[in-house]
């Protein structure tokens, strides 16, 4: 079913991550997708580690990127532990440079997909800065057409505990979840939605038949 674009529009223009049900007290990032929305059906690859110290970080990524994209109550994520089956079986090794081949094969695994969402971890840990430590997040992706690989969209983003500091240390972040949190959720508000409400205006957001 096709949504009118004025629809779209009216969807597209709600902040990212206040659209959908969040489920869970303080801290929580669990969310309920709100039933019988039209949704793009994206899927989030593995992201890099720039360095091997940060091959661990990039799991953590990953799963935040999917349960926060899931809070927008735009996007239909498929489950990362299928992804990583399908990548596994396709013999895919690099995931940041996704070519349309590999897409393909991935989508004879998982189905149909609209995008495929691609990243790296560029830096996560502490930092110094003056004479204090913070931590430290520095992602950067990529959002690509699952039938072309063209890029449709592609940003950075770099943040740190001090990044909301006031005078005297006052409003310092010193949890490193809660600094990946903020970068994710800037990440996210940087995407150009007009895009997505092309895509959502072309046809069906997640398969109709069997996968």
């Amino acid at each position: 079913m096709k949504m009118h674009r004025s629809s779209l529009i009216a969807l597209l223009a709600l902040p990212f991550l206040a659209a959908g049900c969040k489920e869970g007290g303080p801290g929580s990032s669990g969310y309920l997708v709100k039933p019988g929305t039209e949704r793009i059906r994206i899927a989030v690859m593995p992201f890099e580690a720039a360095s091997p110290q940060y091959d661990s970080a990039a799991q953590v990524v990953t799963q935040e990127l999917v349960t926060s994209l899931l809070g927008t109550g735009l996007f239909d994520v498929v489950e990362p532990g299928v992804v990583y089956q399908a990548l596994t079986q396709s013999g895919s090794r690099n995931l940041y440079g996704l070519d349309l081949e590999t897409m393909q094969a991935v989508q004879d695994h998982i189905g149909p997909v609209r995008v495929f969402v691609v990243g790296m971890v560029q830096e996560y840990g502490d930092v110094r800065v003056g004479a204090e430590s913070y931590p430290s997040v520095s992602l950067t992706a990529r959002v690509l057409d699952a039938q072309s690989a063209s890029i449709l969209w592609a940003g950075s983003v770099s943040k740190t505990g001090a990044d909301s500091e006031k005078v005297f240390g006052l409003g310092a972040i010193h949890s490193q979840g809660r600094v990946l949190r903020a970068a994710v959720k800037s990440l996210i508000a940087k995407i150009d939605r007009r895009q997505f409400a092309e895509l959502m205006a072309a046809g069906p957001a997640v398969p109709t038949g069997p996968v």
